[in-house]
C-alpha cells in the first residue's frame, strides 16, 4: 500500500514537500520511521490526515503523515 510522508525542517531529507511511500499492509507508524530512517527521538509532532497520531498507529493506504521535529529558538 501507499501514504505520504510530509517532513519538515531538519528531518527532512528532501526538497520536495511530500514523498510517496510504499509499506506492508498493516504497518506502523514506528515501522515506517524505520523504514525511512527517521529517529523517533527527532518527532516532536505527529500527524495522520490532520489527527493527532501516536508511533504505534496503524497506518491504511493513502494516510499522509506529517512529521515535524522540536524547534528551539531565542
Amino acid at each position: 500500500m501507499q501514504v505520504y510522508l510530509k517532513l519538515f525542517s531538519t528531518i527532512q531529507k528532501n526538497p520536495a514537500q511530500q514523498k510517496t511511500v510504499r509499506v506492508e499492509p498493516g504497518s506502523s507508524v514506528s515501522d515506517l520511521m524505520k523504514q525511512e530512517k527517521i529517529n523517533p527521538d527527532d518527532v516532536c509532532v505527529l500527524v495522520i490526515n490532520k489527527q493527532d497520531a501516536t508511533f504505534d498507529t496503524r497506518l491504511k493506504d493513502n494516510d499522509l503523515i506529517t512529521i515535524i521535529p522540536p524547534i528551539a529558538g531565542g
